[in-house]
């Protein structure tokens, strides 16, 4: 026990030299014009290239604005959605730097699920609509560096996960069923993995399950029948990051017990579930690797931002990685070796980002703005670059920043 203490503590001192070595934020842009902005998603490749999208307006009035970088410069603002009340957008980037946005589209009692795509180096395309039914919610999509995007959401009217998938270039596939749900099924999120193998997560409201489903022969190909990573208990918020080879972790919160639990997806199996937390906790978010697997969480109990990483084989005992209490809204990504989580630090104003290992000293978080009131913060890596953006409140504006390293 003693020799594994000292292994991972002489591990985590080289990786957090590398870490501080290999930091280099800019000052943050602001992308957006002036008004009310809000929801912002990015998403980041090894090149640089670099797309934001969000919602601005007032309400009825909401469209679906993107500034894109191109390595150099970032774009004037521009519209991707018609007129109309646009909402959720979610973007990604694939290694050549082709784009695609989806997002929801309110039209009374309808909810449709829309998309646009932007090849590089070119304009966006016009926005097209991915759903027939009238009634969708719990959009959420994921793509690899190949090129392969893959979205998902709940039809309302059939109540079933539904799901489409895209190979940059061609047109989405027809929309296929991923399991017939309940009026209760909500926070559906989805991942992908380099073969293009699809996982998704859900919670059923009413029974407080978690349920997940997924491919195993490439895009497009039939989805499982949904297993049950829970047993007992209400459980909720489910989240999921799925790496290029094919493993993944999920974690959500027990309602019951306030507690982060986890379960780990590999060579073709999912394990059982793993408490991670030490103390009250809710709000967790997730990130792996190749071979190891990272959660942090908020803290209940004085809004610390805690996590816990699965580097031998075994989940370790939580630590900090705020530097003091009153945080909020962590987000994780995995880059270049290093864990990366972000969150806003309610005493100060900044968004914030720790590496791993944020436990050691000389590992400070690093201030990515330090503007009074920031919040939000949405965070993207690819294997050798990340990017953040988040809501900046100034005067009456409220303005999409970005930052990347």
């Amino acid at each position: 026990m003693k020799l594994k203490k000292c292994k991972m503590i002489f591990k985590r001192s080289i990786i957090c030299f590398i870490s501080v070595l290999n930091i280099s934020w800019i000052t943050p842009v602001t992308v957006s014009n002036e008004g009310i902005n809000i929801s912002p998603s990015i998403a980041i490749n090894n090149s640089g290239n670099c797309i934001v999208a969000w919602t601005k307006g007032n309400y009825p009035d909401l469209e679906v604005e993107s500034s894109f970088y191109n390595g150099l410069e970032w774009s004037l603002p521009y519209t991707i959605s018609e007129l109309g009340i646009n909402v959720s957008p979610i973007c990604g980037i694939d290694f050549l730097g082709n784009v695609v946005a989806v997002w929801e589209l309110i039209n009374g009692s309808e909810r449709k699920i829309m998309s646009a795509q932007k090849a590089a180096g070119l304009e966006w395309g016009s926005p097209i609509m991915l759903s027939t039914a009238l009634h969708n919610i719990s959009i959420s999509m994921a793509n690899n560096a190949n090129g392969e995007f893959i979205v998902c959401w709940k039809n309302q009217v059939d109540n079933c996960i539904q799901v489409s998938s895209l190979e940059f270039g061609n047109s989405w596939s027809p929309v296929a069923i991923i399991a017939d749900v309940d009026n209760y099924c909500g926070n559906l999120k989805i991942g992908i993995d380099d073969a293009g193998n699809g996982i998704t997560v859900f919670e059923d409201s009413n029974l407080g399950t978690i349920f997940t489903t997924q491919t195993t022969g490439g895009l497009n190909s039939s989805w499982s029948t949904p297993l049950a990573l829970t047993s007992f208990g209400t459980n909720t918020g489910p989240v999921i990051s799925v790496t290029p080879n094919g493993k993944a972790v999920v974690a959500w919160t027990n309602i019951e017990t306030s507690v982060i639990v986890v379960s780990l997806y590999e060579d073709g199996f999912w394990g059982p579930p793993i408490v991670v937390s030490n103390d009250y906790a809710g709000y967790p978010t997730v990130a792996a690797s190749a071979n190891n697997f990272f959660v942090s969480w908020y803290g209940l109990s004085i809004g610390e931002i805690k996590a816990s990483v699965n580097f031998f084989g075994e989940w370790e005992l939580p630590f900090n990685l705020s530097s003091d209490g009153l945080n909020d809204y962590p987000q994780s990504s995995y880059c270049s070796g290093n864990f990366l989580t972000t969150w806003t630090n309610l005493m100060s104003g900044d968004i914030e980002v720790a590496y791993y290992p944020a436990d050691n000293p000389s590992a400070s978080p690093i201030i990515v703005s330090s503007e009074e009131l920031n919040f939000l913060p949405f965070i993207n890596s690819s294997s050798t670059k990340t990017a953040v953006a988040w809501v900046l409140m100034l005067n009456a504006n409220y303005l999409i920043q970005v930052n990347t390293n």
